[in-house]
Order: structure tokens, then C-alpha cells, then sequence
């Protein structure tokens, strides 16, 4: 403890004391000083302290929907008892083999689907960015859009002007930001 205040190396408050401790002296050869100060910082470290706060971490949780489950690990367990209730009905009396067997298989898959993350991603996500991969050209070839330059012309047309009493002001008939726009569009130097 330095004037009641904790110590630490890392603490943005004390850094500041110590600075302003170390850039004004007349603060440490008066004693009335010192006092206002340290009461002053005393304040101003609770206040510091009050107005730290801890942010929050992880908050894209999806909402447990139906008891400990989220709505698409629900989706994915549902339609796999609703696939299992249909086979029962068609298929145990005829094949109990076949039924066994589809059904261990159907239950593991649904249960994947539902809780499996690899990388904290679910398995479904996986499973397309793989077949996205597998049946997308794994060559990479720049192609240049052929882009037909713009041709402008411009028609002159010859007008006998009378000539005026009062002086006119004479504007070009090109402007040089005009040309110097037909000469990048046409990729001329």
C-alpha cells in the first residue's frame, strides 16, 4: 500500500500518480499539498474503481428452446424419431435386421447433427463447406473483363456568327479535363 492506494505495476491510475507526482515537485515540498493530493487521488481510485466493470465473454449462445435443448438440436432428434416411428411400422415386421440396423445408424447421425462441434463449429456446417470444397474448381484463373472503350464524337458545327457590339467572353471549345477524360477512357498517353 503507497498512501493507501494498492500497488501495481500495471495499474493506469498509479502510472498517472506517479507522473504527476514526478513532474510536480511543489506538491511534494508542501505539506498542505501533498495532503489535498493524496485525499483528491484517494477519491478519484474509488471512483476508478467503481467504473471498472468485466465484459461479458461468449455470448452467442443459441436459447435452450425445449428443456436442455435448442431448437435446431430439437429439429434434428424430432425428424429422426419421425423417421424411426414411420420404418417401425413399414419395416420392423418385415426385416427386424434391417430396422436394427438403420435405426443405430439413424440415431448416432441425428446425435451428431444435433451435439457434435468440430472447431466449435456444428457438424452440418462442416459437412457443406466439405462438399462446397469437393465439387468447386480448385483451379484459380484471374480473368480480365474485356471492357469495349467508349468512342465519344464530338460533331462540329460551323455557325457564321455576326459580330456583336459588346465584348464576349470567348470560352475553348475542349476543356483539358474534358480531353484528359477521353484520353484514360481510350487508354491514351
Amino acid at each position: 500500500m503507497f498512501l493507501g492506494l494498492p500497488r501495481s505495476q500495471g495499474n493506469p491510475f498509479l502510472l498517472s500518480l506517479a507522473s504527476t507526482l514526478y513532474h510536480h515537485s511543489k506538491i511534494l515540498s508542501n505539506p498542505l499539498l501533498l495532503f489535498l493530493f493524496v485525499v483528491e487521488l484517494k477519491v478519484a481510485y474509488r471512483f476508478y474503481k467503481k467504473m471498472r466493470f468485466q465484459v461479458p465473454q461468449f455470448i452467442e449462445k443459441e436459447a435452450k428452446i425445449v428443456g436442455p435443448l435448442t431448437f435446431k438440436q430439437f429439429l434434428y432428434l424430432g425428424a429422426a424419431g419421425v423417421v424411426l416411428f414411420f420404418l417401425y411400422f413399414y419395416l420392423a415386421a418385415k426385416s427386424p435386421l434391417a430396422f436394427a440396423l438403420i435405426t443405430i445408424f439413424l440415431v448416432i447421425g441425428a446425435l451428431a447433427f444435433a451435439f457434435l462441434k468440430i472447431g466449435g463449429q456444428p457438424l452440418l456446417s462442416i459437412l457443406l463447406k466439405f462438399l462446397n470444397f469437393s465439387f468447386s474448381s480448385k483451379i484459380y484463373l484471374w480473368k480480365k473483363k474485356a471492357i469495349s472503350p467508349k468512342i465519344i464524337k464530338k460533331e462540329k458545327k460551323v455557325k457564321k456568327e455576326e459580330p456583336s457590339e459588346e465584348p464576349t467572353l470567348k470560352l475553348a471549345e475542349k476543356s483539358k479535363l474534358k480531353k484528359l477524360s477521353t484520353q484514360i477512357e481510350m487508354r491514351i498517353r
